[in-house]
Order: C-alpha cells, then sequence, then structure tokens
C-alpha cells in the first residue's frame, strides 16, 4: 500500500483549461435553476440542455467519433464541479457517461458508431435500468423471451437514475430458461419512447429529487437482436471488471461536488446574512473565531478529500493501462469512498452551524446538500468498504470485486 500519494504517471486526471471553461459556463444556468428544481423535484431538463450544447454528452466519447475523448478521471472531476452546483444534474450526467464508455466493450463496431453518433452528433441521452426488488441488487427477474428477430422484454426495474427525458435506455435483463443470471444477462438499448416502455414518475425520495431514478415497467417491449449489446453473459466475461471502478470512483465525484457546494454556501452565507452572536462583542459575523474555526475544518476536509479522489481516480487509469492490479485500485477507490462519505455527511450537516437557524428556512434549501450526501452516500454500505481495506491490511488479500450469486444456485458465482 502507498502510504502517501504522488502521481505515478503524467497523464491528465483532472481537468484543463478549455474543458474547465466549457464546464464553468454551465454554472450560472445551472445555479439558477438549483433550488427551485430541488423544491419542486424537478427533471433539470434545461441543465441537459445546456450541457448537451456544451458537448459534454461527449466528453467519454473518443476523438474519431466527435467526443472530447476524456479519460475517467477527467470526467469524473468535471462531474464533481457540476456536483457543486446542482448534483442531480451531475448525477444524471454521469450515468450517461458511464452507459456511452461501456458500448465499445460490449457492443459490436456498428453499435458503437451508431450510439457514439446519437450521443455525440445527434445529442442523444443514455438512463440505465439494472436494480429490481429483489432479495439482494442481483437479484433480477426482469426476462427476455426469445421471439422472431429478437425478445420480448417483460418486468419492473426500480432506481432507473436518468431516465426521465432520456433518449435510450440501457436496460439490465436475463435471458428466459437460462441456467443462472450469470449465463443470461443480458444488456439492450431501448429507446425510452418504445411502446410497452412505462416511466412510473413515482421518485419522491429526500435527496437527490432531480435524478428521475423513478421505476420503469416493461411490457411485451420488442428488442431487434440490433439492439442488444453482445451475447448473454458477455458482460461477466470481461475481465478485469471495471464497472465497479468507474461507479465507485463516480460516486466519490458527487460526494465531493456535496460537500464543495456546502461549503461553498456557508462561506456566502456566513459573508452576507449570518448575524453575529450577541455575547461575542464583534460585529461582523466574518469576524467569529468560531465560524472561522468551522469553516477552516471544513475546508481542510473538502482538500484532504479532493487528494484521495485524485488518487482514486488515478488508479481507475493505471488499471485500465495495465500498470496496477485491480485489487489495489479497488482499495484505494475505497479509501476515498469512506472518506469522502464521512466529509460530504458532516460538511453537509456543520455547513448550519456557521449559517445558523435563519439558515433552516426552505427557501433558501440549504438543507438540500445534506438530503443530497445522505441519499448518495447509501448507495452500498460504507461499512463494507471499511471492512475490506482492513482485511487487506491484515492479510494481503486484496478484496474480490463482486460475488455475484443467481437466486437459484448459491454456489454459482463469478468475479465481476
Amino acid at each position: 500500500m502507498m502510504s502517501s500519494y504522488s502521481q505515478q504517471i503524467q497523464f491528465p486526471i483532472t481537468m484543463d483549461d478549455e474543458l474547465r471553461a466549457k464546464v464553468e459556463s454551465l454554472k450560472d444556468g445551472i445555479c439558477a435553476r438549483a433550488v427551485e428544481g430541488d423544491l419542486e423535484s424537478a427533471h433539470p431538463q434545461e441543465d441537459m440542455d445546456a450541457i448537451r450544447d456544451a458537448g459534454l454528452f461527449g466528453l467519454e466519447a473518443p476523438a474519431e467519433f466527435g467526443g472530447m475523448g476524456v479519460n475517467s478521471a477527467v470526467a469524473n472531476d468535471a462531474i464533481r464541479q457540476i456536483a457543486v452546483w446542482n448534483s442531480s444534474t451531475a448525477h444524471i450526467l454521469f450515468v450517461h457517461s458511464v452507459g456511452l464508455k461501456s458500448i465499445p466493450f460490449l457492443g459490436n463496431e456498428e453499435q458503437t458508431k451508431r450510439y457514439m453518433t446519437e450521443a455525440v452528433q445527434n445529442g442523444k441521452r443514455f438512463g440505465v435500468a439494472a436494480s429490481e426488488h429483489g432479495q439482494h441488487v442481483m437479484d433480477w427477474s426482469c426476462k427476455m423471451t426469445p421471439t422472431e428477430g429478437g425478445y420480448l422484454l417483460n418486468g419492473n426495474k426500480l432506481f432507473c437514475s436518468g431516465s426521465g427525458g432520456s433518449d435510450y435506455i440501457m436496460v439490465f435483463a436475463v435471458l428466459e430458461g437460462a441456467p443462472s443470471l450469470i449465463e443470461g444477462v443480458m444488456i439492450m438499448m431501448v429507446p425510452s419512447n418504445q411502446e410497452g416502455v412505462q416511466q412510473n414518475l413515482d421518485w419522491d425520495n429526500m435527496g437527490q429529487r432531480q435524478t428521475s431514478s423513478q421505476s420503469i415497467s416493461f411490457k411485451d417491449v420488442f428488442i431487434p437482436e440490433a439492439d442488444i449489446l453482445g451475447e448473454a453473459g458477455t458482460i461477466m466475461q470481461l475481465e478485469p471488471s471495471m464497472w465497479a471502478l468507474y461507479y465507485q470512483s463516480a460516486f466519490c465525484a458527487l460526494h465531493a461536488g456535496m460537500a464543495e457546494g456546502a461549503l461553498n454556501e456557508a462561506i456566502d452565507y456566513a459573508r452576507n446574512k449570518t448575524r453575529p452572536w450577541i455575547l461575542s462583542g464583534i460585529d461582523k459575523a466574518v469576524n467569529d473565531p468560531y465560524i472561522q474555526g468551522a469553516l477552516g475544518q471544513m475546508q481542510t476536509q473538502v482538500s484532504a478529500m479532493r487528494t484521495l479522489i485524485n488518487r482514486a481516480n488515478e488508479a481507475v487509469i493505471l488499471v485500465e493501462r495495465g500498470m496496477l492490479d485491480r485489487g489495489e485500485a479497488a482499495i484505494r477507490i475505497a479509501e476515498a469512498k469512506v472518506f469522502s462519505t464521512d466529509v460530504a455527511l458532516d460538511v453537509t450537516s456543520k455547513i448550519f452551524q456557521v449559517c445558523g437557524a435563519r439558515a433552516t428556512s426552505k427557501k433558501y434549501s440549504i438543507d438540500r446538500y445534506w438530503r443530497n450526501a445522505r441519499t448518495m452516500t447509501l448507495h452500498d454500505p460504507v461499512d463494507w468498504k471499511r471492512n475490506e481495506i482492513g482485511h487487506y491490511l491484515l492479510t494481503d488479500e486484496p478484496p474480490m470485486p463482486c460475488l455475484l450469486y443467481t437466486s437459484d444456485a448459491a454456489d454459482d458465482s463469478l468475479r465481476v
């Protein structure tokens, strides 16, 4: 294990000036809409239109297709910055970006060209439908039934982030009659407006209110062969599995954005709205040593978190290049996940110590930072990440990428 961080190889892990300028051009509009959008739980369509117009739907698309071609570390840095202003908007972009980058690994050349063109040149956006109401996150019952020219898709999905306002939904389902999920899992691109696709508009959670993470019902949706990405079980055969690394590192980026957004809000509010305590003997809240100390601690936490996240983002690229073992990369990301979870929850709560009681007014919606952080950090139990790190320290055994069990055979498993 590395005891300190220094970049191992010279490749970009943060935005360059050109990309940063593109992202910064979105700030005023996203910020102006953030409070009202949260209060109304409204899909951030104007944000997504602006992101599309800035070319960010092609953030990770290869340059040969007209995309920006940035690596996942740089993409995460862009997502982090957008999350400072609206974490739901950033969440939707991250789902699209991970879906887009996975297509060349799963599909053929024709599919890759088709969907890259749709995203980069035609401004189409992808949502995802994977999770279901099962005993665990991979207990799926959504089925693909063979029919002439393709398949019929039937079943229900939940937590379908980014599906609202999307043009395509990347759907995970299981081939009917397959001996196990591992051998039968299929991935397909389904047009969001296709007959038989019902978006249920039931996303009403306390945080990340604008991610359009509602449930979706599929009833006899025809899926032609051309829209299936790879053969049944293809995703389970890819080694090393990068999907968890991509998702977990992006989660860290979202945590960081939420914490930074809360810190910025606290600074602005303390400068312009917070009143000094009557017994303090000072005339301005900015001179309050306790407020100064709280902000100093919050800034220190955020800076340390950013450094750890940069290290985690770098690890993903090193694995892609065959320069780092996947297990060690997973540990680095786990460290970032644990710390960014703690920092996001602490900073988004501590903001009220700085701002005071009036900051709890609904009109400011400052509580959205904590609600978003509390919701986002529940995506998987962080205690298991702590356990993985400790287990590695004591045994030198890296974590298994994931142990998946099918519903019909508890000993049928695969690392992914």
